[in-house]
């Protein structure tokens, strides 16, 4: 009757003895190694210019095992690209079980020395490293090997994008009719653009007197590049060139030029218009307002109407010192306008108000020549304290300046072309003559500017 118990009792206690022989041995369908890929990530492109610095990229990740230390795990890296290798290395990870692999994007960018204080950046980041990355798409395959063969595999789709220069020809045209007979020199073009999304590219060429440009810009080797080409505004030669809309350039992977593109741009000149308030009927007649360039004296002349109303229409962006030009007889009259001085680079469109001047005070007079004893027609009497600017009278070479305080004062003479000088009016010495009534203290004085060319060539 005991002998079913006993033999119940045996087969327990075998089971028991058993277990431990089965401890360490892996069991059917679970994996005793495991590989993982942080970085790259699936689909990423790494894109390099013509200009760019070379770089590498880690290729960074972990294994696992149940069965060996980690510095035993070898991990495998091959590529392949159109199912063919191209490149591998192998490694062996660490005792936290990571592994990095260091890989080229563009053996053939530019190096640079790198200061002491980044010094670790040039030893991984941008050297050429042993594995090279083929240009295009490729499959990059980890394999994780453990000493006794057993193995795990993963895998990532990347893309390496390496640009190039391309060519964008260009013509540009003139929309306002008025304007087309300006010559379309040095009209600068942009063409500008964002590479994956993020890195602006600008490029900047001139047009020829055809208004022809080629734009080297730079195209993606493995993506559409979009280009916008447009006209900033630009002021040539006094003129400003502007294009109202952008024009979108695509080229396709890897272009190396586009099909011609036309440009419609808009040109604008400046205008100045103004009043001169309280004007004598009189003057009306021979009055008029000057618009002089003061880098070389030349002027625009405009009439005054008999409201005493002006415009300059359509003149060259710009400076300018604007100036009533009412002759000998406004000061006679008691009526000294100022002047004004514009930049119609900055603002197109100028308007201008001319008001009288009473006047009261102490009076210069005389004639600014040149050092041969040339009348000088465009020069300038300047008192900066006391915010004064007086141009000689263009027909006689004449100034006459009013209502200035009883002391001494220090004027800068200059002209175009003529070194400036110092004067100095001084009430306690020299002569004095009576120019009207209400100025017994006038001086009289001629004032003589030397050429620059001829301090040059001595």
């Amino acid at each position: 009757m005991m002998k079913p118990f006993m033999h119940v009792l045996f087969q327990s206690l075998l089971s028991v003895v058993l277990l431990p022989g089965i401890i360490g041995t892996p069991q059917e369908g679970k994996k005793t190694i495991t590989i993982s890929l942080m970085r790259p990530s699936e689909g990423e492109t790494f894109y390099a210019g013509p200009s760019s610095l070379l770089y590498n990229i880690p290729i960074h990740g972990w294994v696992e095992s149940d069965l060996y230390r980690f510095e035993e795990i070898k991990i495998v890296l091959s590529i392949f690209q159109n199912s063919e290798l191209v490149n591998t290395q192998e490694m062996y990870a660490d005792s936290s079980g990571e592994y990095e692999f260091y890989a080229t994007v563009n053996p053939e960018g530019s190096t640079e020395n790198f200061p002491a204080t980044q010094a670790d950046c040039s030893s991984y980041c941008h050297y050429l490293s042993e594995l090279v990355l083929p240009a295009g798409e490729m499959t990059l395959e980890l394999t994780a090997v453990d000493p006794a063969g057993n193995q795990d595999r993963i895998n990532r789709q990347i893309t390496v994008d390496r640009s190039a220069y391309a060519y964008i020809p260009l013509q540009v045209t003139i929309k306002d009719t008025q304007f087309s007979d300006h010559i379309l020199e040095n009209i600068p073009v942009t063409a500008s653009t964002r590479l994956y999304m993020w890195r602006s590219r600008n490029f900047v060429d001139s047009t020829d007197a055809q208004g022809k440009a080629d734009i080297r810009i730079e195209a993606l080797s493995e993506s559409t590049t979009h280009y916008w080409i447009q006209v900033e505004p630009s002021i040539v030669d006094g003129v400003l060139y502007y294009s109202e809309e952008s024009v979108e350039v695509n080229l396709p992977p890897g272009a190396t030029t586009s099909p011609p593109v036309t440009l419609n741009v808009r040109s604008r000149l400046g205008t100045v218009s103004g009043i001169i308030q309280g004007i004598n009927q009189s003057l009306i007649s021979s009055a008029r307002v000057l618009a002089i360039h003061p880098t070389d004296g030349l002027f625009y002349s405009e009439q005054i109407s008999s409201q005493g109303e002006f415009v300059f229409d359509d003149i060259p962006l710009q400076e300018y010192i604007i100036v009533p030009d009412l002759g000998a007889g406004g000061a006679g009259q008691g009526f000294i306008p100022e002047s004004a001085i514009i930049n119609l680079a900055d603002t197109p469109t100028v308007s201008i108000e001319f008001k009288n001047n009473d006047i009261v005070g102490r009076a210069l007079q005389g004639e600014v020549r040149g050092d041969d004893n040339q009348l000088l027609p465009f020069a300038w009497i300047t008192n900066e304290k006391l915010s004064l600017t007086q141009r000689v009278m263009i027909e006689s070479g004449k100034f006459e300046i009013y209502g200035l305080p009883s002391k001494s004062l220090t004027f800068i003479v200059n002209a175009p072309g003529y070194y400036s000088r110092l004067y100095t009016l001084d009430p306690s010495s020299g002569p004095l003559q009576t120019l009207f009534p209400a100025y017994p203290s006038t001086r009289h004085e001629n004032i003589a500017l030397g050429k620059w060319k001829n301090r040059c060539a001595s």
